[in-house]
């Protein structure tokens, strides 16, 4: 019987995991009973169902930094605006303003 817990905070973060539950047996077969061709295929086994566990990783990682790419870009552009809107709004504030004083000098 296994339990875990997960705690949850306002950011909403994102768990992901892989758990692997099996009946580990003792091999009561000895170096007689099981040919070369048998553990061979034992071995690949194995190392194919870590490469699929392995596979499945890569392709979530992927995906997490694709959508934090995907998040970043947005950002990027949304304040490049707001800057530009900043700075045209500078640019017209100072020309207003130095009409301003130019308008208002009394020449001698």
């Amino acid at each position: 019987q296994y339990k875990f817990c997960f705690g949850t905070s306002k950011l909403g973060k994102r768990v992901t995991f892989a758990l692997h539950v099996g009946v580990r047996r003792r091999e009561h077969a000895t170096g007689k009973h099981i040919t070369p061709m048998e553990e061979s295929i034992r071995t690949c086994h194995r190392t194919l169902q870590q490469l699929v566990s392995e596979q499945t990783y890569l392709i979530t990682r992927v995906h997490q930094h694709m959508v934090t790419q995907d998040s970043t870009e947005w950002r990027i552009g949304y304040y490049t605006v707001l800057e530009s809107v900043f700075m045209i709004g500078v640019t017209v504030g100072q020309i207003f303003f130095v009409q301003r004083l130019i308008n208002n000098r009394q020449w001698v």
